[in-house]
């Protein structure tokens, strides 16, 4: 009874809602916060054994990446030229022509710092990024 009552409710909300409400909906989640826009310098890095014991060392590296309506930068490579959130903490990084593909979990965002990990596990995985606004 509790599952048909939940697709009876389900069923009623997608007809209810026009598909440029869902959209926008959808596009309203997904939206990436003004904070993340612009550029950003590279000031530490992490790396892990693959326990979870990894820490975020300064580092001598010179790179910086920019987000900027979509179009992704970053100075080490051109890997990937785009970007798009997926969830609220996690980015896609893509290239509009090869198949190239990546995803940043964000761990800290604000107007002047920006911290994610990439690859294994979101949870704090082998290897991550801090960076400051310039």
């Amino acid at each position: 009874m509790k599952k048909a009552f939940a697709f009876f409710t389900v069923t009623t909300m997608i007809f209810a809602c026009s598909k440029q409400e869902i959209k926008e909906e959808i596009a309203i989640c997904l939206t990436p916060p003004t904070e993340l826009s612009g550029n950003w310098k590279v000031i530490e890095m992490r790396a892990d054994p693959g326990d979870g014991s990894g820490k975020f060392i300064p580092t001598s590296q010179q790179f910086s990446i920019s987000f900027n309506n979509g179009v992704y930068t970053d100075t080490r490579n051109t890997d990937f030229n785009r970007y798009r959130f997926i969830a609220q903490d996690t980015i896609d990084l893509y290239h509009s022509v090869t198949a190239n593909k990546k995803q940043l979990a964000l761990q800290q965002l604000t107007s002047s710092t920006l911290t994610y990990y990439c690859n294994w596990p979101w949870c704090g995985g082998p290897y991550g990024e801090k960076f400051i606004k310039q």
